[in-house]
């Protein structure tokens, strides 16, 4: 049985790769295709067994509005011959219960955890980083937990943790400071190697950066090509347009 039902979306960092776009909008509000990357990931958790999520992060208003159920729309959407199209956003309300943490200084991910410490229970949580999307046919942190659950280890992957009640005593001792996210993030990272604590999983799927211009770009058109909705005129699209595109 899958005891892991927590996770936490770290994103309070300012997200200054994307300025001037995230300058007051948080980075998970960052469109792909007709969701924003938020969704996608909640999607990926959920799907995973996970249905309690802490988003931890500097504006996070719009967030709390996307993800507010209105009746009304539905029914409109309904009529209009859209049915369907906010079924997504249904089952996440219904689901998955979203906390949000207002963290307004960012010192590194590892701080966020450490953070939101009172929120965490004594059982093991997931960390999906909020600039990381997945795409496979099983989800990637459903792989983590299925791991975790046959060696009780901490789990490491592309973007996304488990980690167990015990990395949450280590952070009681760290210094955490404005830069040195890497730093912190190396230092508690050894500690559980040191202990023979940390496993790193290996995986083929489709890891896609949304974190700078040109990788956010690169993923909107890995989903544009794979998506049901957009695949085929897309990549007829794509191919004019290199035939006419100037390369010099």
């Amino acid at each position: 049985m899958n005891q892991i039902i927590t996770a936490i979306i770290p994103a309070a960092g300012l997200g200054s790769r994307m300025f001037p776009y995230t300058n007051h909008i948080n980075k998970l509000m960052l469109p792909i295709l007709n969701k924003p990357v938020i969704h996608y990931i909640i999607e990926e958790l959920y799907k995973s067994g996970i249905t309690r999520i802490i988003i931890s992060g500097r504006n996070l208003n719009l967030i709390k509005e996307y993800f507010k159920y209105d009746q009304k729309l539905m029914t409109h959407t309904k009529s209009f011959g859209h049915k369907g199209t906010l079924q997504s956003l249904k089952n996440i309300n219904k689901k998955v219960k979203i906390i949000y943490l207002d963290q307004k200084y960012p010192k590194g991910w590892m701080h966020e955890i450490y953070h939101a410490r009172k929120l965490l229970t004594k059982k093991p949580f997931v960390v999906a980083f909020s600039d990381t999307l997945t795409y496979s046919k099983e989800p990637v942190t459903k792989q983590l937990i299925k791991k975790h659950l046959e060696t009780n280890l901490n789990i490491l992957s592309n973007g996304r943790y488990i980690f167990t009640n015990e990395i949450l005593t280590i952070l009681e001792k760290q210094k955490f400071s404005l830069g040195d996210d890497a730093i912190s993030v190396n230092q508690v990272l050894s500690k559980l190697i040191s202990k023979g604590n940390l496993l790193y999983l290996p995986l083929e799927e489709k890891f896609l950066d949304v974190g700078t211009p040109i990788n956010y770009l690169k993923a909107i058109t890995f989903f544009g090509l794979n998506s049901d909705l957009t695949k085929k005129e897309y990549a007829n699209y794509i191919k004019e347009l290199s035939k006419t595109t100037n390369h010099r």
